[in-house]
């Protein structure tokens, strides 16, 4: 027999960045809504930041609860209290950063076996890989988080996991992104911003376990409606071999700010 809403828990894992954890949050009100659980892994500054819209949840006698994880800031070199991406003094220490995060993992274990009910599903960024070995040791389902849409997710696999950019000398001259419905041009430097930070030192492996990690997800969780983008929508799943689910834009939901 199929698990009712009132039956489900949700684990959430947003990442550190604001464009990312805005629309968490209001994925997580949403499945509450619904009458799931829904629990809320994050850090201490971080769970300030949305503190006061989760309140409201809480007043509204939505299930959602927060727990707090510290982060091993000082194993990895990073300044006490430096939480988010945001506070980063230097893009040269992004992989400390994953490198604290990854640290995440025995903790959050201790976590989900310890919550009540059992938890049913896990929702997470990308850049949490390790989720997908959590979500698998407990038997439920990991999906992906992406927010900015089917289209850009579809370019960032592009060129991500082919030789595009490698094929281009010119930081300025336009090219036509291959792969796609539409006719695209852009730049080398446009295109290349991920990659960049993946040719970092210390950063090929954590991509390379974000890319398997993403393979052993169970479907992607998007910030868009089908309508906006159907075909990159149908593409999107094609490329990654499995379901996409379009629930956008979350920040419908909100009623009051």
């Amino acid at each position: 027999m199929a698990s009712s809403p009132k039956d489900l828990h949700f684990v959430l894992f947003p990442l550190m960045q604001q464009g990312h954890m805005i629309p968490m949050i209001d994925i997580a009100r949403i499945l509450a809504h619904r009458n799931a659980t829904v629990t809320i892994i994050t850090t201490p500054v971080n769970a300030t930041r949305f503190k006061p819209a989760i309140d409201r949840a809480i007043q509204a006698k939505l299930k959602i609860q927060v727990i707090e994880l510290q982060l091993a800031l000082a194993e990895v070199s990073l300044p006490e209290g430096c939480e988010n991406f945001d506070m980063i003094p230097s893009v040269d220490l992004f992989v400390n950063m994953y490198a604290s995060m990854d640290k995440l993992e025995k903790p959050s274990e201790e976590v989900l076996r310890r919550l009540t009910p059992a938890p049913s599903c896990i929702i997470s960024d990308n850049q949490f890989p390790w989720t997908t070995d959590l979500a698998h040791r407990f038997g439920i389902p990991r999906l992906v988080f992406h927010g900015p849409g089917c289209f850009t997710y579809l370019c960032l696999h592009i060129v991500m996991n082919t030789n595009v950019l490698n094929e281009i000398s010119s930081d300025s001259d336009y090219f036509v992104l291959p792969g796609i419905p539409d006719r695209i041009e852009l730049t080398k430097a446009q295109a290349g911003g991920w990659g960049k930070i993946r040719e970092m030192k210390g950063m090929e492996d954590f991509f390379e376990r974000m890319s398997v990690a993403e393979e052993g997800a169970d479907g992607v969780v998007v910030n868009s409606f089908v309508d906006l983008e159907p075909n990159y929508v149908k593409q999107l799943a094609e490329a990654k071999g499995k379901k996409v689910w379009c629930i956008g834009p979350v920040s419908l939901h909100n009623r009051s700010f």
